[in-house]
């Protein structure tokens, strides 16, 4: 049973990865780098902001 789900999950990212990345790469989709309120002080303690 954990395999189906795992798998299942394998499938959708690749479909997401395959549907977003030549939008991303051609500037089709752009992406807001920019922390939001509520994510900074995570990112920050992660150590993804300066």
């Amino acid at each position: 049973m954990d395999d189906d789900i795992f798998s299942k999950q394998i499938r959708t990212l690749e479909r997401l990865r395959d549907t977003l990345l030549p939008k991303l790469m051609s500037g089709e989709v752009r992406v807001d780098m920019e922390p939001h309120a509520e994510n900074a002080e995570f990112a920050e303690n992660m150590g993804v902001l300066p």
